[in-house]
């Protein structure tokens, strides 16, 4: 392009040169120096137009391996399209510009029109966004590292979790096992001292009958004890249940009272059961697990009371309790059962209350050593009474006594109204009270001449029923597994006892012959058995019996079912 031939329009291309936004430069191809440069390129390098004409190449780019390319191309192609140019600027920093380059001859010297623009920006943007992206990847990285981490750690935590779980199945199994092991034989030393003890013959002497009081009362702490040890492994394995039922308020006053009265009276100390005017004669409740917390509650009440006496007082909390306190939040006070055990005893100190709710712990290690005991009861209680749905509050001062008040739901009024007790509920419990031996004893009229077929491989058991059940002239068959059991229904028993663990044939087995024949389809049967873990209870009464009875037996409760049996 040769621009001497177009002088005419010379000024026209350098108004053009210099007016427009796009960056122009013009180099001389000999020694490359800027011969001609317009604002635009001004503004990209920092310098003004007399700083621009007369720099070279190299001082405002650098490259000097890029220039050569550059140079290169001109000469061999004529010219470079679109290549990206890093310029140097009067401040030090670098600029960023896509540029064409061209030859020409301007008054006959050989130059390099150059056109472009200064993209900086969008090379910035570009620059950032790639180092964004290369910190993504980076953070990618680390949270995969993390999440591989995590997975490690959460397998770490499942198996760790797993093998607490194994080892949780492993004790309860090993307490299952333990327990029916134990009560097995505890069930004979139980039933026979306490025949002992009543001496029906009268052929043992008092010396005698001590021995077999004391037989009798190791027996029944070691089973309470075995029964707190079992509670507490039930709840930890999920497996307690709660079975709402109809009870008389009045008959469980009664029952409690027989249960402590005989023992507060031997160590000279006053018991007794109140109830509040106004409340339901029948409670819906767990009343084998209230019956359980009561009694820990009243039997410690009497061993920590030297004089003075215990009282039972059942009533509805007062309106102005806080009852959120104790997690029975929105429950109106009205809808609940509170029943207090306060004693005269030696007091619990104020730090030492929320100890006592924590196994194997007792308030004093000296009250440990003077009166005895685990420390499992009222932990027991307390876990008991949270699966009812209420809680224990405890109040005490050392040496003035101790009260402990069980909240539970009162669910007596859902579906009907009940029946109200009087104002005489309280003497009515004084006046109708009586031992527990006379209930065995009435009970015996109903289960005299009574043909009962016991089911139970273990002799010890076998023997000890037998003795007490001939005490009540009732007619006792034997068969020592399931096979002879099956076998002895045509011998016409009218109630079975039925134990789960024999050969030749279980106690599933055996029940599920009986309920499947017509002719002993409405026989009585009752389920007993030293397994109590594992819901056999539900089992068995699912598969038709009509009782079931833990091993070692009350013979006292299990006469009553029986009666209660007959009569329906």
């Amino acid at each position: 392009m040769d621009i001497s031939k177009y002088r005419a329009g010379e000024e026209k291309f350098r108004k053009a040169f210099h007016s427009t936004s796009v960056i122009m430069l013009i180099f001389s191809l000999d020694d490359g120096k800027i011969l001609e440069a317009n604002e635009a390129a001004c503004a990209m390098t920092g310098y003004n137009l007399n700083e621009m004409i007369g720099k070279t190449v190299e001082e405002i780019y650098p490259d000097r391996a890029d220039r050569k390319r550059i140079k290169r191309l001109l000469v061999t192609e004529g010219g470079v399209k679109d290549t990206e140019i890093k310029v140097h600027n009067k401040s030090g920093a670098y600029r960023y510009g896509l540029f064409s380059m061209d030859l020409l001859t301007l008054e006959d010297r050989p130059c390099i029109l150059t056109v472009g623009s200064d993209f900086t920006l969008r090379k910035q943007a570009e620059d950032a966004l790639k180092k964004a992206y290369k910190e993504q990847g980076r953070q990618k990285e680390i949270i995969e590292k993390k999440s591989v981490e995590l997975e490690k750690a959460k397998r770490k935590i499942e198996e760790g979790a797993r093998l607490i779980e194994e080892a949780s199945q492993h004790k309860t199994e090993f307490i299952a096992n333990m327990s029916h092991e134990l009560r097995t034989p505890l069930n004979s030393i139980i039933l026979l001292s306490d025949l002992l003890t009543q001496n029906r013959e009268g052929r043992l002497s008092k010396k005698e009958l001590e021995y077999a009081s004391v037989i009798l009362s190791a027996g029944k702490d070691l089973l309470s004890l075995i029964n707190d040890v079992l509670d507490l492994s039930k709840v930890e394995a999920g497996r307690m249940e709660v079975n709402l039922t109809h009870i008389s308020l009045e008959y469980l006053c009664r029952k409690i009272k027989g249960y402590f009265g005989e023992m507060a009276d031997v160590k000279g100390l006053e018991f007794s059961i109140r109830a509040e005017p106004g409340l339901t004669e029948h409670l819906m409740v767990d009343s084998q697990k209230l019956e359980q917390i009561l009694k820990n509650l009243i039997s410690n009440a009497l061993k920590f009371t030297e004089k003075g006496g215990v009282d039972l007082w059942i009533h509805r909390p007062s309106t102005d309790e806080d009852l959120s306190s104790i997690g029975l939040e929105g429950l109106d006070p009205q809808k609940a059962l509170a029943f207090s055990v306060k004693d005269t005893g030696i007091g619990i100190a104020p730090e030492k209350l929320d100890v006592i709710f924590e196994c194997f712990i007792q308030a004093e290690k000296e009250t440990a050593e003077t009166f005895g005991g685990t420390g499992l009861g009222l932990p027991v209680s307390r876990v008991l009474a949270q699966l009812l749905g209420g809680d224990i509050r405890v109040q005490s001062q050392p040496m003035l006594g101790s009260t402990f008040t069980l909240y539970i739901p009162d669910h007596s009024g859902e579906g009907d109204d009940g029946a109200r007790i009087g104002n005489a509920m309280g003497d009515a419990v004084h006046a109708t009270s009586k031992p527990c031996t006379e209930w065995v004893n009435d009970g015996g009229a109903s289960l005299k001449g009574k043909k009962i077929l016991i089911a139970d491989d273990d002799m010890r058991t076998v023997y000890s029923l037998i003795q007490s059940f001939e005490n009540l002239s009732a007619e006792v068959i034997v068969a020592w597994d399931g096979v002879r059991c099956v076998s002895k229904l045509e011998e016409k028993p009218d109630m079975v006892l039925l134990d789960i663990a024999m050969p030749e044939m279980n106690g599933y087995q055996v029940l599920e012959v009986i309920r499947n024949n017509p002719e002993s389809r409405d026989l009585k049967v009752v389920v007993i058995s030293a397994n109590v873990m594992g819901g056999e209870e539900s089992k068995c009464l699912n598969l038709g019996a009509d009782a079931f009875m833990g091993k070692p037996l009350d013979f006292e409760k299990l006469v009553s079912v029986m009666v209660d049996l007959f009569d329906a």
